[in-house]
């Protein structure tokens, strides 16, 4: 259970999404759209810009990778059910977008170990 500290941020932008589409939290909901917009971003320049694919290997993470599966569903599902359909789609690329770049870290790290 050591992993959930290097989960935390991840939990808080989830517990986030979740009360403020469910209550209807505007404000919340303003502030979830440009972390969303920030994500993507990030998560683009690190799957297409070459370079920054060796940032995600400094960046490793205890946290099993269901946990993060799981939360990424948890988004894209409270998003999608309360018509956030914009930003649901956003955390669907998020989420194909870090586990595309899981595969490559994973790959090259292995191939690096033969």
């Amino acid at each position: 259970m050591k992993w959930i500290n290097d989960v935390l941020l991840d939990l808080i932008v989830t517990i986030s999404i979740l009360i403020g589409v469910i209550f209807n939290i505007q404000w919340l909901i303003y502030i979830i759209i440009g972390y969303t917009i920030l994500m993507l971003i990030a998560k683009s320049l690190v799957l297409f810009g070459g370079s920054f694919l060796q940032l995600m290997k400094k960046t490793s993470t205890n946290a099993p990778l269901w946990f993060s599966h799981l939360l990424y569903a948890a988004n894209v599902v409270a998003l999608l059910v309360t018509g956030h359909y914009y930003t649901g789609g956003m955390w669907i690329l998020i989420w194909l977008f870090s586990y595309i770049t899981h595969l490559k870290t994973h790959k090259k790290t292995v191939a690096k170990k033969k």
